[in-house]
């Protein structure tokens, strides 16, 4: 299949996606439309639709946010496998790894291995947890067969998303009835016994779309070692023997993903399963080593929408939706250290079986509203209740959950329930209702401002208020320029807040949520045709970052305080280049540098530079290849981590596809073709003094895979 076939698919795709009226914001779709009037086909290709930043239809160098597409076409030619191996192409992102090997996504340079400052949206509804914030703690990506599209905005969002979308937005959108041509079927072997199989079908019954699908898969995952962990350190101090290392990473897995699409007239209903089972434990949840434990995960998504034009300029849009999650759940025991730990303390180890849930719901009204002249105003409100219930945990630690007395004896077990008083992690519900109003104004054909404000009011710690401003000028016929403000806020987690018996961490009731205020310039040129050039720059101030510094209570604790802030100033520079109808050329260059305000020092573990490049080539009819380039550069360690600086990597993919016939495609890959040892750095311990895993996290060296895709 040829890269042409892909760029006139494309342009099909773009002209149907901006005259829906299926799923918010129909009028607007029109009101873009004209944007599109003289493009030509490589124009339509470099400049694609975005509805993340504005909430409307609009072409991305239009859209008064940085944004980045992602479609099913792009992904396939990639021929990734989950979602990180997409992020990894995005400018300024980069996906790094916790010790347990969950996903966290470093955008422009804040990071965090809760990793809470980045919003996951799945088709416009938010999937971060109310326990820590992020996608839960075995996240570890997902399946993309059933991505249509994956939408990205870099910078704050908080005025349009609300709590956590400071350093980024992301937004999957999974495909419709119209997205699945008939049936489509397709397995995919590789290394490490990576076996995966899925199948999609769109139909048509009357007025009534469907579409199902569904994704299987199974893996080992690579086996690096491990020669050094955190138990070593407490082995050599009571000379004992109970640490697992040297020995492997524990990265296995097995996957479902099955999703439901149906579309009714002006009524849509979505509902989707993930659940995971037999999650590896990666390096151990504490740095070591627990290759007998493993995590099982359930998510239950939910939503219908209701669009209905209330008149020629004012469209509604009704959205309702629950979301399910165990954010934290073992299949049998979690080993936090292992047999035999702190000099044989805890002949049984340092274990406990945690078993949590919460549940989300929302219900949210936005209006989109063109009777005022050279005007677009978008406003609504909404409420969402976060409820964490069945907080279930037995452990031979902590504290007695009926008198808060310390437990002096390890080979005591104690239940949680979540509602005894001392417990260590209590069941909790949080109200958050919302109010938003953005107003895009037309100036005349060069300028164009977008003003908004959203009020959010949290039952636990109050109300925060965030505005935006977006000016765009069309300097030239083929330059637009760029000046972006906006200011974002994350809330505090259940963990911060009401964790107040650990052993070892303390909430705090009594946090602010996190803030930022970020300034943007951005500059989008169209050199040729086939040519477009984008260049991003960018500042930034975190303030009240929540962090647990060590406290005076008995025995090593820390609390949760707002005691940190940080600035941070990059840029990024991206290119877009069809040299000819057989060869596209996609790269981007990111220089982020993040600082604690304070003390002046670089944030540890955060690239100062990453690189992208990839290339589609459509060497012969029916063949083409895709080659993709990765480089994550100048990474530090913390101001008292000894340890040698962290290696710089760059990682060889390439993609050999062949379509036979309009119905087959085969596809052949290797995955860091040069073998090349990269690793992803681990944490230290100010407070002990010494890492928890000397040489870091190792990735997979190079792997193969076999894919085979039949369309009925």
């Amino acid at each position: 299949m040829s890269r042409l076939f892909f760029a006139s698919l494309y342009c099909s795709f773009v002209f149907s996606y901006a005259n829906a009226d299926s799923h918010n914001f129909g009028r607007q779709a029109e009101y873009n439309l004209d944007q599109l009037k003289g493009l030509s086909l490589i124009e339509l290709m470099n400049v694609p639709l975005v509805s993340i930043a504005s909430g409307s239809k609009q072409l991305s160098s239009d859209a008064p946010a940085v944004t980045t597409v992602i479609t099913a076409e792009d992904i396939e030619v990639m021929g990734a496998h989950d979602l990180d191996e997409i992020l990894q192409s995005v400018a300024g992102l980069h996906v790094t790894q916790t010790p347990y090997y969950n996903s966290v996504y470093i955008m422009r340079g804040i990071y965090s291995q809760a990793n809470p400052h980045i919003l996951l949206l799945i088709n416009g509804v938010p999937t971060n947890s109310f326990l820590d914030g992020n996608r839960g703690r075995h996240w570890r990506s997902m399946p993309v067969k059933s991505i249509a599209r994956i939408e990205i905005m870099r910078g704050s969002g908080s005025a349009l998303f609300g709590a956590d979308a400071m350093s980024g937005v992301i937004n999957i959108i999974t495909k419709t009835a119209e997205d699945i041509e008939g049936t489509e079927v397709g397995t995919r072997i590789g290394s490490f016994g990576s076996k995966d199989v899925w199948a999609l079908h769109g139909t048509e019954v009357g007025n009534v779309k469907i579409a199902a699908m569904v994704e299987y898969g199974e893996t080992d995952g690579h086996r690096k070692i491990i020669e050094q962990d955190v138990q070593t350190l407490h082995d050599q101090i009571h000379n004992t023997t109970a640490s697992h290392a040297p020995d492997s990473v524990n990265l296995s897995q097995r996957h479902l993903d099955a999703r439901l699409d149906v579309q009714y007239e002006e009524w849509q209903w979505r509902l989707s399963y993930q659940g995971r089972r037999d999650i590896g434990s990666g390096a151990g949840y504490a740095q070591s080593l627990s290759p007998e434990t493993t995590f099982r995960e359930d998510r239950l998504l939910a939503d219908v929408t209701y669009t209905h034009a209330i008149s020629d300029s004012w469209d509604t849009t009704v959205q309702a939706s629950y979301y399910y999650l165990n954010p934290l759940r073992t299949e049998d025991w979690l080993y936090i250290y292992p047999k035999g730990a702190f000099g044989g303390l805890y002949p049984d180890g340092y274990i406990s079986r945690p078993d949590f849930r919460e549940q989300h719901f929302r219900l949210e009204i936005s209006n989109f509203y063109s009777g005022f002249e050279n005007h677009l105003v978008y406003f609504g409100t909404g409420y969402h209740l976060a409820d964490a219930f069945h907080m279930h945990q037995v452990a031979n630690f902590g504290a007695d959950p009926y008198t808060g007395a310390r437990t002096l004896h390890p080979n005591t077990f104690y239940y949680y329930d979540g509602q005894q008083p001392y417990t260590a992690i209590p069941e909790k519900s949080r109200n958050n209702w919302f109010f938003f109003a953005q107003d895009t104004w037309h100036i005349n054909e060069n300028w164009e401002l977008t003003s908004g404000i959203r009020y959010d009011h949290y039952s636990d710690f109050g109300g925060t208020l965030n505005p935006r401003l977006g000016l765009v000028w069309h300097t030239t016929d083929k330059l637009t320029t760029k000046l972006l403000y906006g200011r974002a806020f994350r809330s505090p987690t259940l963990n911060e807040l009401y964790n107040t018996h650990s052993p070892t961490t303390y909430g705090n009731p009594n946090l602010d949520p996190e803030t930022m205020e970020s300034w943007e310039l951005g500059l989008y040129y169209q050199v040729s045709p086939n040519l477009y050039l984008t260049a991003t720059t960018f500042y930034f101030e975190l303030d009240d970052l929540i962090r647990f510094r060590p406290d005076s209570r008995e025995g090593i604790s820390s609390s949760a305080v707002n005691s940190d802030a940080q600035r941070g100033h990059g840029g990024e520079i991206e290119l877009n280049w069809q040299p000819s109808p057989q060869w596209h050329i996609i790269g981007n260059f990111s220089i982020q540098e993040t600082k604690n305000k304070r003390t002046g020092q670089k944030i540890a573990q955060v690239p100062y530079y990453l690189f992208h490049l990839h290339t589609d080539w459509e060497f012969m009819h029916h063949w083409y290849v895709n080659m993709q380039l990765n480089g994550v550069m100048n990474r530090k360690r913390g101001r008292l981590d000894k340890r040698n600086q962290i290696d710089d990597y760059w990682l060889t993919d390439l993609t050999l596809h062949y379509t036979p016939t309009e119905q087959w495609r085969i596809s052949l890959g290797v995955r860091n073709a040069f073998d090349v040892d990269a690793r992803e750095p681990t944490s230290f311990s100010d407070r002990v003094g010494v890492p928890g895993l000397p040489n870091d996290l190792p990735l997979e060296g190079r792997h193969y895979f076999l894919e085979l895709q039949y369309q009925l």
